[in-house]
């Protein structure tokens, strides 16, 4: 099952001036399936592109009645500027193990922090793995429910976004987000 959701420009959520509302503007689409969340889109410029994007990563149409108004009522709130949980049941189960266990780990990075690719890469017991780490973020079907956004790089710096660091930028900023401390 597939929802549609428009998300407008707010420039009053602003929490920091970095903040781009266009950039979390559009249209946003959710697939679900029986066992939880199989894609989301961050917001796109017109449905078809929404709709396009997570017909990619889905293999087969399934059914989740129930769950997708309460994923679509959960993203109005997080991109109105709520600090809202997104843990929404997924189903990741068409992604490869290592690409799991990465977006597992990020699942767990709290609302307004910031975590390094290294971070994840040690909480996954592959300390050696940060660019393995962000490949496997770059396939990532569930953003922002899985926050991808929230990695950044070990000096604090923005890197590495699909969605272009505009977005990265302007979801942190969303969430007010603290960066994490520089690794050595």
């Amino acid at each position: 099952m597939i929802a549609l959701l428009y998300i407008p420009a707010r420039p009053a959520a602003a929490r920091a001036a970095t903040l781009d509302a266009r950039a979390l503007s559009g249209w946003i689409c959710v697939a679900a399936g029986d066992a939880g969340i199989a894609a989301c889109t961050l917001p796109q410029p017109t449905p078809e592109q929404a709709v396009s994007h997570v017909r990619r990563d889905l293999a087969a149409p399934a059914h989740a009645d129930a769950l997708l108004p309460r994923v679509v009522k959960g993203l109005h709130r997080y991109f109105g500027g709520e600090q809202v949980p997104l843990d929404f049941p997924l189903d990741l189960s068409r992604l490869p193990h290592f690409t799991r266990r990465v977006l597992l780990a990020v699942a767990e990075i709290p609302y307004g922090e910031t975590r390094s690719y290294g971070w994840v890469a040690r909480q996954i017991g592959r300390a050696q793995a940060a660019r393995a780490v962000g490949q496997a973020m770059a396939r990532n079907p569930l953003a922002p429910i899985v926050p991808c956004h929230r990695v950044i790089g070990r000096d604090g710096s923005l890197v590495g976004f699909g969605s272009g660091l505009d977005c990265k930028r302007s979801l942190l900023a969303l969430e007010g987000a603290r960066a994490a401390e520089a690794e050595p």
